[in-house]
């Protein structure tokens, strides 16, 4: 494949992620969901129209100098936008303006120092001149500050968001977040090596280009599954469960904590823990005690809510297995309360090193 073959094919693709994330439906109206459908939109706009410039202006034939302007001048605003969808994911919508404006700021810069570049070389666009050059390097080093900025946001964030789900869902709902983790680290990639390889020649180029933006329409299909699922709702009911439990965050008398030992004691007496699919505070509300006492407990004793119920629904799977070794991991999975069998082989063996049917056999 030529250059201009990959320069068509990357157009085309943008053409068809933009025109999906046009159609996309959001549910209720919901802004933050359309604020963050409307930056992916930006930035798939902003590759594609790179492409297509590269395409008819024919830059990067003329030199990699003339191509890495083009590059600069639309990828830096694109990488922005992107990075700004997860932002606005993760923060419900609330960005504070060092998140908002400096991607904006890089790519003001990047322009500035490439026109003042251009100004001193003396030459016409396209031109490639010492001055130019190294004002690309000095481009490409504001781009990795800008991304490293967002790197640091999108990992701390994510982090918050599992602490979240893991005080509020008696199931790991780290699954539902792998795309962005993932998409994360695609970007992070990018980060990495479009510095140094827009400076490559064409068929290093080519193949880093190829291999690159294979994760652009996974990004945006991830980004329309993600949207049109439950799990935004999912994800701000866990967050506003955290915010009040912030808001009541305190020390507490031993005398208090006592009384969650005996809460929580009778609760499991009851089989309580064993019932899927419960939410923290339904729990505090089945124990009769405030949800924030019951999170300042967990809090003491260092553990979250679903890590703590797994690790009793392990301890009930691994007592039934020894006194049914006979029930399937199905019916195991259903009476200790794991969403699906899938769920309690993971779990199993995540805290036992053993699978259900190991376990049963070397417990025969």
């Amino acid at each position: 494949m030529t250059i201009e073959q990959m320069q068509f094919a990357s157009v085309v693709v943008m053409v068809l992620l933009t025109l999906k994330l046009l159609m996309l439906r959001i549910k209720g109206n919901n802004r933050v969901l359309l604020r963050a459908k409307s930056l992916m939109i930006g930035g798939t706009t902003l590759i594609g129209l790179q492409f297509l410039l590269q395409l008819l202006l024919g830059w990067r034939l003329m030199g990699v100098t003339q191509g890495v302007m083009l590059n600069m001048a639309l990828f830096i605003p694109a990488s922005w936008l992107l990075s700004l969808t997860i932002l606005m994911l993760q923060r419900q919508g609330r960005l504070n303006q060092w998140d908002k404006w400096i991607g904006g700021l890089t790519w003001g810069l990047t322009l500035g120092v490439m026109a003042i570049a251009v100004w001193k070389g003396g030459e016409p666009l396209p031109c490639d001149t010492p001055e130019l050059r190294m004002a690309e390097k000095i481009g490409g080093g504001f781009y990795v500050a800008m991304q490293s900025y967002y790197l640091i946001r999108h990992f701390t964030n994510l982090g918050n968001m599992q602490v979240e789900m893991d005080n509020y869902y008696d199931q790991d709902m780290s699954r539902y977040l792998h795309w962005m983790r993932l998409s994360i680290v695609i970007l992070m990639i990018l980060a990495i090596i479009v510095p140094f390889v827009i400076y490559a020649s064409n068929t290093l180029l080519l193949t880093t280009s190829l291999l690159a933006y294979l994760g652009i329409p996974y990004f945006v299909d991830s980004f329309c599954y993600y949207v049109k699922s439950t799990m935004p709702a999912k994800v701000l009911a866990a967050e506003k469960n955290a915010e009040e439990d912030t808001k009541t965050a305190t020390n507490f008398s031993p005398e208090k904590m006592q009384r969650v030992d005996k809460a929580v004691e009778q609760w499991m007496a009851h089989k309580g823990h064993l019932k899927s699919g419960i939410l923290m505070p339904i729990a505090a509300a089945e124990m009769g005690i405030p949800k924030y006492l019951l999170s300042a407990w967990l809090s003491q004793q260092g553990k979250k809510f679903n890590p703590w119920l797994a690790d009793l629904r392990v301890e009930e799977a691994k007592h039934q297995l020894k006194e049914h070794p006979e029930w399937s991991n199905d019916a195991i999975a259903q009476y200790c309360g794991f969403s699906d069998r899938t769920t309690l082989q993971r779990t199993f063996k995540e805290k036992t090193g053993l699978t259900p049917t190991q376990f049963i056999q070397e417990n025969q």
